[in-house]
């Protein structure tokens, strides 16, 4: 094992294919005789490495930090995670990802006092990837600011997701703008909710739960960050498709909040799910959601069938002085993307 100073050291990348429970790919607190000066790049998967935060106090050069699939003995709670990365000014790059057994384990917040008045400013991080439970994001971004981010990635997969410091957070950084697109995907088990243009930010939320049950825990204070969406995306993985049938009042829940859409995307697999939602608008109930629509695309072929199922929805909307059309897009996948 390396246990003496390495000061021209630059770059290391550590891995193993062990169980996240065995202690023996445990790094010792003399790694690198806790001293790498130099180093510019980290990556770390199925490591523990409990003496890591005093490592970071000497690698004050770090570019890049990957922390993949920690091992419960090496988990860093959001306080010591936060405190870390204030020691890092040059840091371009962060990610962290917890294992499964992980993701739900966290430190009780019953007892936190409110969230902090000042936060540490990270002014090189332009990357930053998450992957685990929502609570500990939220105590990490509760403490530190990113300015500069450019792109921002989380996947959440506890069952109830509130996220009003990742919210705060995102207003705080410059670059984040609003979102004006927003892709919707459907596959099995979660549902990724995609923001661009692509330097917006990007956020999934996975459980082992029906469409129906993802739909309701879609959180809903970011409702109030799509009022400028000008584009909405209904995607749904092909060969993921679920059969479960989604009932109207859940869709139109989920359009209420895209009060500035132009342009609605509906790919073939989730029409059938959509159209009875859209069907029912009609009357004084035409501009209740989606109001500023202007164009409905769909990947399914415009059919005499299609055609009658939107028919009293368009003919609403045309009576109602806000008229949609109809247009086929034979290649939903690649808009997607």
């Amino acid at each position: 094992m390396i246990d003496c100073p390495f000061s021209a050291l630059t770059y290391l990348s550590l891995g193993s294919i062990g169980s996240i429970y065995d202690d023996e790919f445990v790094l010792p607190d003399g790694f690198l005789g806790g001293s790498a000066p130099s180093l510019r790049t980290l990556l770390l998967e199925r490591v523990a490495f409990p003496a890591l935060p005093k490592l970071i106090l000497s690698t004050t050069h770090l570019c890049t930090l990957q922390l993949s699939s920690i091992p419960i003995i090496g988990y860093i709670s959001p306080e010591v995670m936060a405190a870390c990365l204030v020691a890092l000014p040059s840091l371009n790059q962060f990610g962290i990802e917890f294992p499964f057994q992980l993701r739900f384990h966290h430190t009780d917040r019953s007892n936190r006092g409110p969230p902090l008045s000042t936060r540490t400013a990270l002014p090189s991080l332009t990357s930053f990837h998450f992957n685990g439970d929502s609570n500990y994001l939220e105590d990490l971004l509760a403490q530190i600011d990113a300015p500069l981010l450019q792109n921002l990635s989380a996947t959440f997969c506890n069952h109830l997701v509130h996220i009003p410091q990742m919210l705060s957070f995102i207003d705080r950084t410059e670059r984040l703008g609003p979102p004006i697109r927003v892709v919707v995907d459907f596959d099995f088990r979660r549902v990724l909710l995609k923001f661009m243009p692509s330097n917006c930010f990007e956020a999934a939320i996975s459980c082992h739960h029906s469409i129906v049950q993802v739909l309701s825990m879609i959180p809903r204070e970011m409702f109030l960050h799509l009022s400028r969406v000008e584009r909405l995306d209904l995607y749904c993985t092909p060969l993921r498709l679920t059969r479960q049938f989604v009932n109207s009042r859940r869709w139109l829940e989920l359009f209420q909040p895209f009060v500035s859409v132009t342009n609605l995307y509906v790919s073939r697999k989730l029409w059938p799910q959509v159209a009875p939602a859209l069907r029912v608008l009609v009357g004084k109930k035409a501009t209740e959601v989606l109001p500023e629509l202007r164009t409905l695309f769909l990947e399914e072929s415009l059919s005499h069938s299609v055609q009658v199922s939107i028919g009293p929805f368009i003919d609403a909307r045309r009576y109602s002085g806000h008229p949609v059309t109809i247009q086929q897009c034979l290649a939903l996948d690649g808009i997607k993307d």
